[in-house]
C-alpha cells in the first residue's frame, strides 16, 4: 500500500455509505489496520415532508 510507504493519506470505503481518511501506519492479510489521524465522513439521507429522499453531506 502506497500510504503506508509514502506516509500519505488514504481514503477507506466502509459500508452504510462511510468512508474514513487517514494515515495507515500497518496492515496485513485480513485486512485489519492500524490508522492514524483518522476522520470520519459520512452521507446523511434526510426524508422531505412528501415522503421523497434527498440525500445531503
Amino acid at each position: 500500500m502506497m500510504s503506508v510507504r509514502e506516509n500519505t493519506q488514504g481514503l477507506i470505503n466502509l459500508r452504510n455509505m462511510r468512508q474514513l481518511l487517514a494515515h495507515v501506519r500497518a496492515f496485513d492479510l485480513l485486512c485489519d489496520m492500524v490508522l492514524e489521524n483518522v476522520r470520519e465522513m459520512w452521507t446523511v439521507e434526510r426524508k422531505t415532508g412528501k415522503g421523497k429522499e434527498s440525500s445531503s453531506t
